[in-house]
């Protein structure tokens, strides 16, 4: 041992040429495809000197024991230089593994990839017009949505993309990689291109060069427009590329109906910004607040989609036009117009030439390194020369799957499948770790409901490691039956479970970079799945509740304290819009201002304080079970003494206008209760209505005085106000008196019904005020729209109302439902003292008077009294019980009001538990990521058994 130089010979010896294979790349044609593996390497001195110091430490102990001149003796069955043999190749294994994980390249291979026949150029509109949003959030986002999704349907066809407004460019030629198509649509903004106008003549032309001169493959031209042309060559283009073997299919983004453009002016180069930046595009300048575009005239710009032009221009290009509507238009399109023009027989494959991974080779010789130590004598014990090979077959065999299954075919064992699973007793002491392993195994062969089960029942374990790993594989599990899901909602479902999982993961450990990834990717997500689907927000363009309506779904469960507690026409208010433009209702920034939240758990109105007359409360417990994904904003009954969620969700509550929203659209159910609700035929008014109530003249941009405010041109003014003239017989009534003479003149002129038209007559001017100085039918938005421009022009203040009206007791389920055909709008007018409920909306033509979907009578007296409602002879609503927290929410929780992050206790841990037994639960992921967190693939450990 005295002699060290002889070991650091031997270890130079055997490191130099391992070290220069490092540097092999040098002058061979090789590479390494992470070569920041070899930090690795830096671990070799302190091996070395751990080695050496524990070779020290032994001879230091055995010198105790024994006299140093009987050492030789004793220890002569041990060579000192093995020893150090031993440890250089294991040092040597070390540095051929992380060899391996450098993951070394040379020679060449060639693979080919199938791909269709299909070159498909999408041409995106970016003119100023996309900004409008009658498409949630705007119509260029929509489009950008859905040629993602375009992309998801068909993989192996070629995509190029086309802006385009007053011209045209080519931004990413034709490629197959999803990589750098999606980089490419995200860039595409409004604005990309400086000419202003849309010329969709030009595009075309841009397209057609866009093309490869190949005749074996079909040319695809597909448009995302609203229709606007500025020069009005766009057919006789497409006749000519149609000529030319291009088929032309035309998307229409947008509504008939059309919407103003919310756009943020840049006060610094005068740039139109989306109404979601807080800088501007180009030059960065904070922006100034959220406005309307406007023509040179000052008028509001409203932009309206032109189908009869998308269709032309799809008839002459040989394809068809499509609606963007719902979530199945890119599969439509696909099924219907893509996919029959990709013959099979056209099909073909593209060869690749990449580089040969090597990895095998230092791999191997790790393990060769490793089973020649083991034969160097040492007291350690040997494995058995079948253990070689078979460890040696399991390296070198390209597919090691198939290596084990012969072997299993060798030795004459039955396959996995054709085993019956033995049952897992909850009497054993480690049951909990069976099911997680049993969960894994299910996972792994996707049975994916079996290892939701397993991974459930070892969330009943004590071990708060093994309850988060539980958490952790259910959210991967939930997000993969997510991703096989056709139904949207169903799809939004699991993804808030896999959310709520991971969430709950993160909770058990604080410092798991994978749960929290996974948790921002699947909220990143669930939010674009959220933004395709239609829903009630504080900004109603017209249409949006009608078309909600169609549906028959149950909306709202309502459980009274009594069966005769029940109004015979029950109002749920949901929104309070007191702006109104171009067809476009919205709640003004200064009343959501009065906002007060995030509230959790129970909050104290006191009836916005201001207590309603005692004949107006409705008295005792009301419970209500909002149904998901229709709109953050609550049904409420009217004002109200507290009302009670569950403390995972945060929400706000409006005290002035009485209406309440949640922090986010809700994925699930969302259960809450409230005490002592009045009626809100009459509602006090609130401290902010104080002008209304004195008369001082108020600011028409902020609440109150948008209540009276009119954004109409001077001609749609001089309209209005000859049409209140023939209404009010141009004498000053009373609010009284204007309310009633105005629903008589609303009925005669117009009946009721759900598919509305807006007249033809004029495509300019105010869609409302069109349709109220016509005879057409309209639904229930345009008489409480047209009754709103009327009261204001005559001086009343007036406010539009969103929500359910009306409630039905289902003896199948034994309680009271109000269903999404119960979305209902009306209005609220100020009489100097208070708001009264007001209802103009007809009875449809085919029902009998009371059957409709307004009130029968005519406005209420506000003295009138309230009524009881009709109950089946001997049924009785079944009583909801107490509002468990962990009933109906999800897992997530972000923390206290504080908003401080804290880890979770075992009692926590426990209530988390209960919760997941309750219902399955979702997972989430990050913005920043475009997949799952997959690295950490759970493993399966199983104890010793000793």
């Amino acid at each position: 041992m005295n002699r060290l130089w002889q070991p650091i010979v031997l270890w130079i010896a055997l490191m130099v040429p391992a070290f220069a294979l490092l540097m092999a790349d040098r002058w061979l044609p090789m590479a390494w495809r992470k070569p920041g593996q070899f930090w690795w390497l830096a671990l070799l001195p302190v091996l070395g000197l751990f080695y050496v110091w524990a070779l020290r430490r032994r001879e230091r102990v055995m010198a105790l024991f024994v006299e140093a001149r009987l050492l030789p003796d004793l220890a002569s069955g041990i060579a000192p230089h093995w020893q150090w043999l031993r440890m250089g190749l294991i040092l040597l294994a070390f540095t051929t593994a992380v060899m391996a994980l450098a993951r070394p390249r040379w020679g060449s291979e060639t693979i080919k990839t199938a791909q269709s026949n299909l070159d498909i150029v999408l041409a995106i509109d970016t003119s100023k017009s996309m900004l409008a949003g009658d498409l949630k959030p705007n119509r260029l986002e929509r489009t950008k949505l859905a040629v993602k999704e375009l992309k998801k349907i068909a993989p192996e066809d070629r995509f190029a993309i086309v802006p385009f407004s007053g011209a045209a460019f080519l931004q990413c030629p034709l490629t197959s990689e999803e990589g750098i198509f999606r980089q490419n649509i995200e860039a595409v903004r409004v604005g990309t291109i400086p000419m202003e106008g849309t010329s969709l003549s030009r595009m075309i032309e841009t397209a057609a060069e866009a093309f490869v001169d190949e005749p074996t493959r079909q040319k695809v031209l597909v448009i995302f427009t609203d229709g606007e042309d500025h020069e009005g060559e766009a057919i006789e283009a497409a006749k000519l590329a149609k000529g030319d073997g291009m088929k032309i299919f035309t998307v229409g983004v947008g509504s008939a109906a059309g919407d103003v453009i919310a756009v943020r002016r840049c006060p610094a180069c005068t740039t139109h910004n989306p109404t979601d930046r807080r800088n501007c595009i180009t030059c960065n300048a904070h922006l100034l607040d959220t406005d309307y575009l406007r023509d040179e005239n000052g008028d509001l710009v409203q932009s309206q989609l032109n189908e009869t032009l998308l269709r032309e221009i799809a008839k002459a290009g040989g394809g068809f036009y499509l609606p963007l509507r719902g979530t199945q238009a890119m599969a439509t399109l696909h099924k219907n117009g893509l996919a029959p023009l990709a013959k099979s027989e056209d099909t073909g494959s593209v060869e690749k030439e990449i580089a040969r991974e090597q990895y095998r080779w230092p791999l191997g010789a790790a393990v060769l390194l490793l089973l020649a130590e083991i034969f160097i004598p040492t007291r350690r014990r040997r494995v058995s020369t079948a253990a070689m090979a078979l460890a040696t077959l399991f390296v070198f065999t390209p597919n090691a799957e198939a290596a084990w299954l012969g072997l299993d075919k060798l030795f004459g064992k039955k396959k996995n499948e054709e085993t019956k699973e033995p049952a897992i007793s909850e009497e054993h002491p480690h049951a909990h770790r069976l099911h997680y392993n049993r969960g894994v195994e299910k996972f792994q062969a996707k049975k994916y409901h079996e290892a939701i089960k397993h991974f459930t029942e070892a969330l009943n374990a004590e071990d708060l490691g093994l309850q988060q790993q539980s958490f952790y594989n259910l959210g991967n599990t939930h997000f993969k039956r997510g991703e096989a899901e056709k139904d949207i909602k169903k799809r939004i479902a699991l993804w808030e479970d896999s959310a709520a999982h991971f969430a709950a993961a993160t909770k058990l450990k604080t410092r798991d970079a994978d749960a929290a990834s996974n948790l921002q990717f699947v909220k990143a997500r669930l939010k674009e799945e959220k933004d395709k689907l239609d829903k009630l927000t504080t900004r109603i363009p017209l249409g949006t509740i009608n078309q909600l309506k169609q549906q028959d779904a149950v909306a709202l469960a309502i459980f009274p304290p009594t069966p005769k507690s029940m109004p015979k026409e029950p109002y749920w208010r949901m929104l309070v819009l007191d702006e109104y433009a171009n067809g476009v209702g919205s709640t003004s920034a200064s009343l959501l201002a009065a906002d007060t939240g995030p509230h959790r758990g129970k909050h104290k109105s006191h009836f916005g304080g201001r207590a309603p007359p005692a004949d107006e409360k409705l008295n005792g417990e009301w419970r209500f079970h909002f149904e998901p994904l229709i709109s953050r904003h609550l049904p409420l009954p009217g004002p109200f003494e507290s009302v009670t969620l569950p403390t995972r969700r945060g929400y706000r509550f409006n005290e002035a206008a009485l209406f309440g929203h949640l922090e986010e659209l809700p994925g699930k159910q969302v259960r809450y209760r409230v005490m002592f609700p009045a009626d809100t035929r009459r509602i006090a008014p609130a401290a902010l209505d104080a002008p209304l109530q004195t008369g001082t003249p108020a600011d028409l941009k902020s609440y109150p005085g948008t209540t009276l405010a009119l954004n109409l041109t001077k001609n749609e003014m001089a309209a209005l106000n000859t049409t209140v003239q023939q209404v009010t017989g141009s004498q000053a009534l009373s609010v009284q008196k204007f309310t009633e003479a105005a629903i008589k003149f609303l009925h005669e002129h117009h009946a009721y019904t759900r598919d509305a038209r807006i007249p033809k007559n004029s495509r300019e001017g105010d869609p409302v005020l069109r349709w109220l100085r016509s005879e057409t039918p309209g639904h229930c938005e345009y008489f409480a729209y047209s009754f709103q421009l009327m009261a204001r022009a005559a001086g009343h203040p007036t406010r539009f109302i969103g929500g359910l009206a009306g409630a039905e007791f289902s003896q199948k389920e034994k309680r009271h439902v109000a269903k999404l055909s119960d979305l209902h709008a009306w209005n609220e007018i100020f009489d100097g003292t208070k708001w009264v409920r007001v209802d103009p909306t007809p009875p449809e033509q085919n029902q009998q008077q009371g059957e409709g979907e307004g009130e029968p009578q005519q406005p209420q007296d506000p003295s009138g009294g309230q009524g009881e409602g009709q109950q089946p002879k001997g049924q009785e609503p079944q009583q909801d019980p107490q509002l468990d927290d962990s009933g109906e929410e999800d897992l997530i929780d972000d923390g206290g009001e504080d908003g401080e992050e804290t880890k979770l206790t075992p009692a926590e841990a426990r209530e988390l538990l209960e919760a997941a037994r309750d219902q399955e639960k979702p997972l989430i992921f990050s913005p920043d990521k475009d997949q799952l967190t997959n690295k950490r693939m759970p493993e399966i450990r199983r104890r010793k058994n000793w």
